[in-house]
């Protein structure tokens, strides 16, 4: 509730306040959260008051200023967890797509299919993947034909194929 003004010097008000409970007794596994919120709001607030906010730009540039500089560190207390960026490959996407494949010999192999594309796709160092996200250059609605492609069909599909990855996991 610290963050519910609508004044960005009341918001920057409520960051000082906010930092100075933790900082002298930070303890990570207990201070983590509240951390990664005031860096965010921080973060948010100087892209806000610089005025880039209010400029069109291209995917890229949100994905740099916003995605990866604030939601990274979202995940950066979770061992082994990282966020990957850039139109990243599925591994539990391709995994599914090549269900048929067989072993060469018995019939002509065929080139391995790529998984589902993603801007972020949250995975272990491991090869589990447990999230992903579509980023876009701007909303233009729920009928807008990038957000009915991408967060209607293209997403869930990418997240049942980690869901059921990670379910076969669960099972060995």
């Amino acid at each position: 509730m610290k963050f519910s003004n609508n004044k960005t010097h009341e918001l920057r008000h409520s960051l000082t306040n906010n930092n100075e409970s933790i900082s002298e007794n930070y303890v990570c596994e207990l201070h983590y959260d509240i951390d990664w919120v005031n860096f965010a709001m921080h973060a948010i607030i100087r892209e806000y008051k610089s005025g880039s906010l209010k400029s069109d730009h291209l995917e890229q540039w949100y994905n740099i200023h916003l995605w990866e500089s604030i939601l990274d560190q979202c995940f950066a207390n979770i061992g082994n967890m990282e966020a990957i960026h850039g139109e990243f490959s599925s591994l539990a996407s391709a995994l599914r797509k090549n269900l048929g494949c067989t072993v060469p010999g018995i019939k002509q192999l065929t080139r391995s299919k790529m998984g589902q594309r993603a801007d972020l796709v949250l995975c272990t160092l491991s090869d589990l993947e447990f999230g992903g996200a579509e980023v876009g250059r701007f909303y233009k609605s729920v009928k807008g034909t990038k957000w009915m492609l991408e967060s209607g069909i293209k997403l869930p599909k990418l997240l049942k194929d980690m869901f059921t990855q990670l379910k076969k996991y669960n099972m060995n």
